[in-house]
Order: structure tokens, then sequence, then C-alpha cells
């Protein structure tokens, strides 16, 4: 951890010198006193409730049911009086003289606090990808232990800082002066969201043992998430006196139950600033057209902001649910249909926005990434020509792909050829019998795209198949186009207004539930659409995102699968003109003060919250179905109500 960079003060540009000073703001009901009550929100992406109990019997016993910060009121109940009272029954008193949240990290000798909570030390680590906003999480959870009393302690280099000895720190104010509010997560570093094994949980155990942590707080999204359940039984089981808590940080906002995820609300803005200056580009010229490719491992949650922030001519949202795929022809058509109605109205430019996956989406894409799975798995030797930069030899792989698979290849540039051999075909169930016993992973999971250049592919089929309607005489246009990888942009993005809070009242938030003795909980804050004081915070436990399959043969898969976002959700069709009259918008680069600092993220907005209340009523129902008929009820009566609930089911399926 030594080799991270620390930037000096004096260095800094005069931007990230203004930032430093920005104090973010929190909830209103973290300002005065506040307690932590249990929840009512019984949500589970999990419909099976056995599996999970059986799953995580530790977990379900301490931390299945929601937690939630509340204000306190001026009563106290005699058993908070008592020495060995019950910590969730703790009021806590963090207000200040001025009660200005602003002065938070700078009156913090003068916060009355219940004197029973002791000195506390809770280490933070990333398990994840970085994201705008990590170190807002790292300084709210920095001054809340300031206000207490307690100690950050930074575990540097994720996983490898977790299980090996030497990667920690305490964190004090001038460390963490020059990272307040800035992009990056070179405070602590950072490490693929790799699984954890048997012995990792153990070397984990002796981690947190040895630096004596109260709590643990971990970054990370979907698949950083998917073990930390498991890292807070393994604590239960094992009797470690060490408070797990979850952040939920993905910039591409997948993560079920949740709102909105930290870094979404800077990830998307900033893409949008850049299609927005290619828009402009390519309309100035009169005669560009511009293949965009936005990043995400999940269909359309970017892409779908992206769009409705700029208004793209051409936007390839592939289906969400994975049940239809397209084909390259249909891909084609789309924006060659685009393309030609346009240029009957003189209008030669336009831009067209493709999402990471789209590949994993095409039929014929997918059918290759399967056969070179394969390759790799029975015969990879036959791979060894992408190891050479000089000369490649495809012919290898050609022989042992299937016929039309074989002419696909053949036509792909070499470039193009290479980064699909290069992949990482672990997320890729094969099609044999043999590999799928070999412990192949479920399909459900995406494919990591970003190496391989999807809008260079498209740009060659639009022009072939542009070149094939100029021959009939059915396009008479010109075409001239340009791509723009934008794969690895934004996740060290300098965080925004709405990021920033939103981190920060993440990692005071963290730091309370670890005062409360709560673990296997992920911070959870709602009405993220009101004003920040009208934030709600809650914690809602881990088990509840868990997605639990058993197969045949093999132990239980628990993991958290992305949350998809459909079509009717996102609307950004209803939101947007005709491609023949649609004008780009270019909404600017990221305002950090003005009246456009406050702007939110416009699928914030969208229906999707009400799909969320709209659930909870959906399942209260359903459990009042089930009492019913179990009581007793004529057998007819249960026919029809099937009946019902198979109507409702055809009828989502089909939306």
């Amino acid at each position: 951890w030594r080799q991270l960079v620390r930037p000096r003060p004096s260095l800094l540009s005069s931007l990230q010198k203004w930032r430093m000073e920005y104090q973010p703001e929190l909830p209103q009901v973290l300002r005065g006193p506040f307690r932590i009550a249990e929840s009512d929100n019984k949500t589970r992406v999990c419909a099976d409730p056995s599996l999970v109990r059986s799953a995580f019997p530790g977990l379900w016993r301490t931390a299945s049911k929601a937690a939630m910060i509340v204000a306190a009121t001026e009563e106290v109940n005699v058993l908070q009086m008592l020495p060995n009272a019950s910590s969730s029954a703790s009021i806590y008193d963090l207000t200040t003289e001025s009660s200005s949240p602003s002065l938070i990290r700078k009156e913090s000798s003068q916060a009355r606090l219940d004197r029973r909570v002791p000195s506390m030390r809770i280490g933070i680590a990333l398990v994840g990808r970085a994201g705008p906003g990590v170190n807002n999480v790292i300084q709210g959870l920095f001054d809340y232990l300031q206000t207490v009393g307690g100690t950050v302690i930074c575990i540097a280099l994720g996983i490898e800082g977790l299980i090996k000895d030497g990667f920690s720190f305490e964190l004090d104010e001038e460390t963490l002066a020059p990272f307040r509010n800035q992009g990056g997560c070179n405070l602590l570093g950072q490490s693929g969201p790799e699984d954890l094994r048997r012995g990792d949980l153990a070397a984990c155990a002796a981690t947190v043992t040895r630096l004596a942590l109260d709590g643990l707080v971990l970054w990370g999204g979907c698949n950083g998430h998917s073990w930390t359940p498991r890292l807070a039984e393994y604590f239960v089981q094992e009797k470690i006196n060490t408070c797990v808590v979850g952040v939920p940080a993905s910039v591409q906002s997948d993560l079920p139950i949740m709102e909105q995820t930290l870094g979404y609300d800077s990830m998307c803005k900033l893409l949008a600033s850049v299609v927005g200056n290619l828009a402009v580009r390519a309309a100035s010229s009169g005669k560009m057209w511009c293949f965009v490719r936005i990043p995400g491992r999940s269909l359309s949650h970017i892409v779908a902001e992206v769009a409705l922030e700029t208004h793209p001519h051409v936007v390839l949202v592939p289906p969400s649910d994975g049940t239809e795929q397209l084909s390259l022809l249909e891909v084609t058509q789309i924006i060659c249909n685009t393309i030609e109605l346009r240029s009957r109205d003189d209008k030669n430019y336009g831009i067209v926005l493709i999402p990471d996956q789209l590949l994993a989406s095409v039929r014929e894409m997918r059918q290759l990434f399967e056969e070179v799975a394969e390759i790799r798995m029975m015969c990879p030797e036959a791979l060894d020509c992408i190891g050479s930069v000089v000369v490649r030899d495809f012919a290898p792989v050609r022989n042992l792909l299937s016929p039309l698979t074989r002419s696909l290849f053949k036509k792909l540039p070499e470039r193009i050829c290479a980064q699909i051999l290069g992949l990482a075909f672990d997320d890729v169930a094969p099609r044999s019998r043999t590999a799928a016993s070999a412990g192949a992973r479920h399909t459900w999971e995406p494919l990591d795209l970003a190496s391989v250049d999807t809008e260079v592919i498209l740009q060659s089929l639009v022009e072939a198949e542009l070149t094939r309607r100029v021959l009939l005489g059915t396009y008479k246009g010109s075409f001239q186009s340009m791509t723009y990888s934008m794969a690895y942009h934004g996740r060290a993005a300098m965080p925004t207004n709405f990021d920033c809070d939103l981190g920060y009242t993440i990692g005071y938030a963290a730091g309370i539930f670890v005062s409360g003795h709560r673990t296997g909980l992920l911070v959870d804050v709602t009405k993220l659409k009101e004003d920040v004081r009208k934030w709600e915070v809650r914690g809602t436990p881990l088990l509840s995102l868990q997605t639990i399959e058993r197969d045949s043969g093999h132990p239980p898969v628990c993991q958290i699968r992305p949350r998809l976002r459909l079509h009717y959700d996102v609307g950004y069709k209803s939101n947007m003109p005709e491609p023949l009259h649609r004008t780009v918008i270019s909404p600017g680069p990221v305002q950090f003060a003005g009246p456009c600092s406050s702007a939110m993220t416009q699928s914030l907005c969208m229906p999707q919250l009400q799909r969320v209340r709209q659930m909870a009523r959906t399942e209260q129902l359903i459990a009042e179905l089930k009492g019913k008929a179990s009581a007793g009820c004529p057998v007819e009566v249960l026919h029809a109500v099937r009946l019902l609930l198979q109507g409702g089911t055809e009828l989502i399926h089909q939306l």
C-alpha cells in the first residue's frame, strides 16, 4: 500500500482544491437525535425463504430483518438506562451547538453523544471496481468516527489486503484531506470482484481479529456483494465480533431493490457530456455519423440514461429479459433504415449509441462466443495464435468452428478476431455436457465485452449494407462515419454533488450501523429524488438481494443477479421525437455550482420507483392470499385464482 499515489495538496489543480472545500450534506434524520429501528420492508429477490435460511443460518437468525435510522423522541425508556441495554434501543445525539451539518467535522469536540458508545475501530476496503464517490464514503465514515470517537482502518488493495498481512493503515485528517470529494481510488487501491474460497474467509477473519475491528465496510457491486454475506455468515458462525456492512456502489445502478447506486449519476453525466460534444461535431459537419460505444455490463442502464440526456438518433437497446436475441441483420437494418430516412431529408449526420453488451444479445455472436469457449476448454493450443503480435494465424480456430460461425469469423477484421479470442470465457456456459460438468457458470452472468470494438463491427456492416443499397439504387445519399469508444470512461471521474452527498451519507450511515452492532446489511438511501434533507436511510439485509439456485450434484449458487431495466420502465422512446426530427441535446460538462449542479438523472424519476412500491403491495396481497388459501376454501375457487395468476404472469412476460 505504500506504493499507492499520495497527491500533495500543493500539486492539485484549482478545481481539485476548490472541491476539497465542498461539505456534503446529510439527511435531516442524521442531524439530530436518532435511533436504529426495525423496518417493515420484507422485499426479497429469492422467493423461497427456506433456501436463504439453509444457506445462511447464522445471518438468518441475527440479520434477516431490515433496519431504518429514524428520529428519536425526547422520551427515554427505563431499559435504556441499564448498563447492558440493547444497542438497538440506544439513542444517539450527534447534533452540534450550531446545528449546521457543514460544521460537523470542524466542531466535533462540541458533540453530545451517548457515552455508552465505546471508541470504535472500523475497517474499509474496496472489493470491486472503482467508481465515483468512493472517497466520499471514506469521508463520511471518518467524520462520523471523529464525532463519536473512533478510528478508520484503511485496508489497501481490496481482497488482497483482506487476506494478507501488512496492507492496512490508520486514516488521519492529513492523509484524507487531498482526497475529499475527489475521483479515483488511489487512497485505498482496488481489486477485482473475485470470489472468496473457504480458506480466504478464514484469512479475512484473521485480519479483522488482528486489527481488532468492530466493523468492516465493504465497497462493491453485484459481484462483490455476492460473497459479502458469506463473509458475514462466517464471522457469525465463528463468533467474531466484527459487523459487516456493504456499500451499494455500481456505476450501472443494477443492484436489485435499490433506487439508485453510488457512482451512477457521475458516470451518466460524464458520458452524456462526451456524447453531446460528438453530436455537435457531427451536426456541424453535416455529413458525419458517429458510432459511440457506452460502457456497462448490465444492458440498457447507462445507455438509457445517456439517451434521455442527449437524444441520439439510434439507440441499440437489446431485450432486457434475455428471452429474445437480435440478429446481426436486424441490428444493421435498424441503423441503415434510420440513415436512409434522414438522408432523404438532407440530414446525413447522426449519433448511434451502442451498449457494451450488445453483442451478447446477437444470435450469431453469441454462437461464436460459445464455440470459442468450447475451443478454449477442449483445445487450448488452437488459441496460441493470439500470443503473436506480428503474425497471427487464425486457421486452427477457424477449422474448429461450425460452417456458419466460420463464415462470420472470416469476415471480421483481424483486430476484432484477436479481441474475441482473448476474452475471458468463464462467464459463457458452453453447450457441451463435458463443459457443463466442468463447473461452468450460469448463462445469466454477462460476458465482459469491454475489450471488443463493437462499434467497429457495426460500422463495417453498415458500410457494406449501404453500399449494397447504392448499387440497388435505393440509397442515394452520402455516408461518412467515425467510431468512438467510452468503454473505460468515468470510473475515476470527479463525483457530482449528488454522488458526494450520497456517498457521504452512506459512509456516515455505515458507521451508525456498526455502532448499533448490525451486521449483514447494505446501506440503502431512499427518496433520492427529494431534497437531501428528506432522504431516508435504511439497512437492507444482504440476504434479501441473493439469488440462490440449486443444481443437482453441485452446491447452491448464491449470487446477486443484476437488476434488469425493463423497456416500459425506461420509456426513452416516448420521451424523444422520431429519429427524422430528432435534434441531439448537448448537456455540457458536469456542473458543481449554479442552478444545474443539483440536477438528477432522469431515470431516477421514471416509473420504476412506482413499480417498487407496487411490488411491495403485490407481495402483501400474495401473503394474504396464501393465508386465506391455507385456511381452507373450495377447490373451484383455488382453480379460478390460479387461472388469474397465470394470466397475470403471461401478461408480464409479454411486456
